[in-house]
């Protein structure tokens, strides 16, 4: 009898461990199909956000091709401006150069001999004194530099320096 007992706890032992075995697979088969789920759920969102980029690009790449053309226009109109206005600008610094060069030249110490003394205070240009027997060629200075610029292309009208001392 106690054979048939012993049998009988073993049996029920083996019955409750496929029992449990039973249920640890049920558990683990559930776990394996909601983490599949979701894995197919995050897959999902991923394409989705992933097909909102490529729209997004492709929208700005288009934006892009529209509006290359126009600010391509823009800057280059901005550039004729710019070179339209070199020409006076380049004028403007050689004159200033020029202006600076005759003053350091022609410090308060620094009298030549052809300055006279009744001819009033030392110019900041570098023209002789004027006198009523000297002739000018055209109204403009002799100084290759000033010549250069009053023979310039640019539109803008460049005052000799006979001219600009005058006024």
């Amino acid at each position: 009898m106690d054979r048939k007992r012993l049998d009988s706890i073993t049996e029920a032992k083996t019955k409750g461990r496929e029992k449990a075995e039973v249920e640890l697979n049920e558990i683990n088969r559930r776990h394996i199909m909601e983490t599949v789920a979701h894995i197919r759920k995050l897959e999902e969102a991923q394409k989705r956000r992933q097909e909102a980029l490529l729209r997004q690009h492709q929208e700005i790449l288009q934006q892009i091709d529209e509006e290359l053309p126009q600010r391509q226009s823009d800057l280059e109109q901005e550039l004729a401006l710019e070179l339209q206005g070199l020409p006076e600008e380049i004028c403007r610094h050689l004159q200033e150069q020029q202006e600076a060069r005759g003053a350091r030249q022609e410090g308060p110490l620094s009298r030549t001999s052809s300055d006279s003394p009744g001819s009033g205070p030392p110019s900041n240009h570098s023209t002789p004194p004027v006198t009523p027997n000297r002739s000018w060629a055209g109204g403009r200075s002799l100084d290759n530099s000033t010549a250069s610029l009053a023979s310039s292309s640019s539109g803008t009208p460049v005052m000799s320096e006979a001219e600009l001392t005058a006024s």
